[in-house]
Order: C-alpha cells, then sequence, then structure tokens
C-alpha cells in the first residue's frame, strides 16, 4: 500500500509559490547588505516608499538597493497586521497578482494603481512579523 502524499490544488499552489518567492527575495536582499547587530533601522526615504503608509511598528531591518526597498516590521499583532494591510490597499496597491491566507501567513502582491510599482506584503502569525517589498517598473 503506498502512502497518500497531499498536493495543493493548482489555486492554492500558485499563491502559496508568490508568497514563498516573495519572502526568498526580501531575504536575499537583506542577505547582500547584512544585518547589523544592534543597529537602529529607520523607515526607508525613497522613491519605492512615496505614497506606501508608514506603519507606528519597531522596524527589525531595512534595505534600499538597486530599485528594490524591503521592510521588515518586527511584534505585530494578527489585528495590526491586517489593518495595515488595509492601508496599503487604500493607498492603491489594488492590481492583485494574487492574496493568500495558509497555515497562519497572510500574503498579497498586488500592483499599485498606476502600474509603477509592485509590492508584496507577508504576515507570519507565529513570528509576529510583517515584511513589506517594493520594487519600481521600469516603463
Amino acid at each position: 500500500m503506498k502512502p497518500q502524499q497531499k498536493q495543493l490544488s493548482r489555486g492554492r499552489a500558485i499563491p502559496f509559490a508568490l508568497a514563498a518567492l516573495c519572502v526568498l527575495i526580501l531575504l536575499s536582499g537583506c542577505g547582500m547588505l547584512g544585518k547589523t547587530e544592534n543597529a537602529v533601522y529607520t523607515w526607508p526615504v525613497c522613491e519605492n516608499t512615496e505614497g506606501v503608509p508608514k506603519p507606528d511598528f519597531t522596524i527589525d531591518y531595512t534595505f534600499d538597493e538597486d530599485g528594490e526597498t524591503g521592510i521588515v516590521f518586527a511584534d505585530v499583532s494578527e489585528e495590526e497586521a491586517r489593518q495595515y494591510l488595509r492601508q496599503i490597499k487604500n493607498a492603491g496597491y489594488t492590481e492583485v497578482e494574487s492574496s493568500s491566507e495558509v497555515d497562519g501567513t497572510i500574503s498579497y502582491v498586488a500592483k499599485r494603481s498606476d502600474g509603477k510599482r509592485h509590492l508584496c506584503y507577508t504576515y507570519e502569525k507565529d513570528q509576529k512579523r510583517l515584511s513589506v517589498f517594493i520594487d519600481t517598473f521600469n516603463i
């Protein structure tokens, strides 16, 4: 008798894969710059963050390089994360590429309504960590 394997349906696999890709991109970008122990990170002021709501969360680390910007927040409650996601949508990130909620992870990937910026939002409930990755399209 063969053991049964669980498979994600295609409808669930694509958003899950996009969320995983966003996390990998965010982490690879941070690895390039390296996180400095005991550093104080602040909200990056750059073209990518223009118009993105600035929450009053603890910033764990950031990067801003080669048209890519990443901000990782620590100690964010699920309620705060959901409220911030509503603010992101209200700021114009409404052309949804994927949106999912799986095993305590909320993922949202969208382009801004003007088509110039792309945002990847990932909230990890078990870590209370919220990651936002933004890049600019060259159009």
